[in-house]
This record gives structure tokens, sequence and C-alpha cells, in this order.
């Protein structure tokens, strides 16, 4: 699979267009509650992310953060209510791939590029293919020989339409010959959930959302990074 095909993830906040630079020097920061919003549901990598930053900045800053889920959209939702929040620099969303191709896919978002800035760049990871250890598949060429004799039999599960996941596998059936069916779920944790009872076929996301049900509940086939993962080893059918 395409070596360079990793999810990143990025805080962005609202822009402060508004307020003089004066002002802005006056004015003490933080002067209350950090918001981060995970735009997408508990348990998935963006939510998980979420967490891990959110004591380290609370000891740092000396100020609450809290942490909000707000999924839909492929993530547009959470997005959009840190593009429309006073621009105070008290709130910051995660986030990652649907963020770039959200734009194309629907241009009546209500934000727009210019609504956010950029902050860090927190983390990337490569995307893993991972099915439940129910089914018989211990390679990903098994899957795809399963999907070209017998066209969409095999799902596979993401976070969205136009996510990083979604675009791998679309490549990966393109360049196979192979067709599979795309189950969007609202997360990564709902998503590994379906993946793990057999829900869906494949599980398709970040190291970061799949790692912990590696070698239980789900088996890795394949992965996007340049080396190999420690939790990426396939366990035997």
């Amino acid at each position: 699979m395409p070596p360079l095909l990793h999810r990143r993830a990025a805080l962005a906040a609202g822009l402060a267009l508004a307020a003089p630079a004066m002002a802005r020097a006056q004015r003490p920061w933080p002067d209350g509650p950090i918001r981060i919003v995970a735009p997408f549901p508990p348990g998935g990598s963006a939510d998980l992310i979420c967490r891990l930053l959110q004591t380290p900045l609370q000891q740092s800053l000396g100020v609450p953060v809290v942490v909000e889920n707000r999924p839909g959209a492929s993530g547009a939702l959470g997005t959009a209510s840190v593009a429309r929040a006073a621009p105070d620099g008290q709130s910051f969303v995660l986030v990652f791939d649907t963020h770039v191709v959200n734009p194309a896919l629907n241009p009546t978002l209500g934000f727009t590029a210019k609504d956010l800035r950029a902050v860090m760049l927190v983390a990337t990871a490569p995307m893993l293919v991972a099915t439940t250890t129910a089914k018989p598949w211990a390679t990903l060429e098994a899957v795809i020989a399963q999907a070209k004799r017998a066209p969409e039999s095999v799902s596979y599960g993401t976070v969205g339409i136009g996510s990083l996941a979604h675009l791998t596998m679309e490549r990966l059936q393109d360049a196979t010959g192979c067709r599979m069916v795309h189950v969007p779920y609202r997360g990564g944790g709902p998503m590994s959930a379906a993946a793990s009872s057999g829900e869906v076929d494949l599980a398709v996301a970040s190291v970061v959302g799949l790692g912990g049900q590696v070698g239980t509940t789900l088996r890795a086939l394949a992965q996007t990074g340049e080396a190999r993962s420690p939790c990426g080893r396939a366990s035997p059918p």
C-alpha cells in the first residue's frame, strides 16, 4: 500500500481578526477554561489524542481544559462550532484529513478555511487495515482475492465519506481491480466496535484508534507506514 498515507492531527483555533494587536497584548491568556473539540465520538483517535493533551495542558496553562465531543458530518459539525465561536483563543478543534476533503464534498459547511487558524501539528500515524479475528483472512491479499471472486462481498468501515481511510481503500480497489462495500461510521470508536463484533468485515483507521484491539478482537492485515508497526503484526487465524 502507498507508504506516505498518514493521518495527520492538528489543532486549529477560531481567528481573532477583530481584536487590535494592542488589545490582545493587554488581555491575559488564558483567562478561563480552554475548550478542545473532538469532532468525532469517544473512542476514536481524535478523542484519544484530545484526552492525552488535556492533563498536560491544564498543568501548563493553569486553567481547566475541557474536551467536548461534537461528532457529525465527518468532523464538520464540531469544526463549525469552533469556527463560529468567539475569537478569543479559548476554543480549539482537533482536525485531520477530513478537514481538507470536506469543503470539496460539501460547499455549504457554514465555515471556510479563513475562519480557522492552524496552531500546531500534534501527531501523525499510519492507517491500519484490520479484520475481526472470526474471519479466516490472514493477509490483505486474501481479502482482495475474495473481493475479486465475489464483488461487493467484503465490507469495510471508515470514519466517514472522504476520509483518508475511504480514499485509501478506493485507491486500493482501483489498483487491484476488486470491489468492496464502504460503510461510513460517525467515528473510530463506533467503527472499531462494529468491526470487533463482525458487523463489518474490515476496519480502516489510524493505528492510534485500532491498536488496542489488535491481537484481541481484531487481526491486523496491512498498514500504510514506511516501517513495520509493533501492533501491525498479523495474528494467526
